[in-house]
């Protein structure tokens, strides 16, 4: 059944991590008849500044600061199917974010918070914010089984109101086990060497990983696709790598692996995974998950 969703959050140009997952959630959330809307975030504009040029899909800018603005939001988004809800406590407007809190309760749809930061140690306004939030959400999605761990453990979350939903990769290629490699061996990394960077990069690719314990890495690379090690520990990294060169059958273990578990991690099957959830609430007796 063709449905309407309202995505709010940061969007393109705006540059962050939210603004990237926006995009690319609203780009294989459609499907035939389908209609997405986009709410975009945005900070008050400098004086004598025109804001970000906006897509088609953008429908409305919500200027943080602005109760006029606020309230054209509520309405713009009130006359969709569900709303798709990006929380990080830096984009809205208010302390922490706050302002969300107020709008969130004023919806008459659904809504779908995704979390993209559950904090173990929040501070008491992060953490009265982030109860309020879920309280008014139709569901909450967390990106990993341990944010999803926290929301149940500290603040006491409903367990079926908190859904696990990868973040999605934005390589849509077919994963192949990779043949045997006439060139002596090479090993990839990109950005900084800390946790948290998007080892589902290499996972799409049919790659074995060596990922630092994190406890994304963790869940991901359990399964067999990788190997861990500890933070800030080089010698354990060449440990490493040396047993993928030099361990008869280990590095084709670990690619048949990632192979198998690519394809729960592109954004097609995320974004499935976004349109399965939005039929729950939408069509649930009371606008809640059971």
């Amino acid at each position: 059944m063709a449905k309407a969703y309202a995505l709010l959050g940061t969007y393109p140009p705006t540059q962050c991590g939210l603004a990237t997952f926006g995009a690319a959630l609203s780009a294989h959330l459609r499907g035939p008849g389908d209609h997405v809307g986009i709410v975009r975030v945005l900070d008050e504009p400098v004086p004598g500044e025109p804001p970000p040029q906006a897509a088609p899909e953008v429908v409305h800018d919500l200027v943080n600061g602005s109760g006029q603005s606020a309230a054209a939001a509520i309405k713009v988004i009130n006359g969709f199917d569900v709303a798709i809800v990006q929380h990080e406590y830096g984009i809205y407007g208010g302390p922490d974010g706050q302002d969300l809190v107020p709008l969130l309760y004023a919806l008459r749809v659904p809504s779908i918070v995704v979390l993209h930061t559950v904090l173990a140690q929040p501070t008491t306004r992060q953490r009265a914010i982030l109860d309020d939030i879920i309280d008014a959400a139709s569901a909450v999605v967390t990106m990993t089984r341990t944010a999803r761990t926290r929301l149940l453990d500290i603040y006491g979350t409903s367990p079926g109101k908190v859904f696990v939903i990868p973040h999605g990769s934005a390589d849509n290629r077919a994963v192949v086990a990779p043949r045997e490699a006439s060139h002596p061996p090479m090993a990839l990394t990109w950005g900084l060497l800390g946790p948290g960077k998007g080892i589902e990069h290499a996972i799409a690719a049919g790659k074995p990983v060596i990922s630092t314990a994190f406890p994304h890495a963790v869940e991901v690379l359990a399964g067999g696709a990788g190997l861990l090690v500890g933070r800030q520990d080089p010698a354990a990294i060449a440990s490493a790598l040396d047993r993928v060169f030099t361990e008869p059958g280990l590095s084709g273990r670990m690619s048949r692996r990632a192979a198998d578990l690519a394809p729960q991690l592109l954004w097609p099957a995320v974004a499935l995974s976004y349109r399965d959830l939005a039929v729950a609430v939408a069509y649930s007796q009371d606008g809640a998950v059971a």
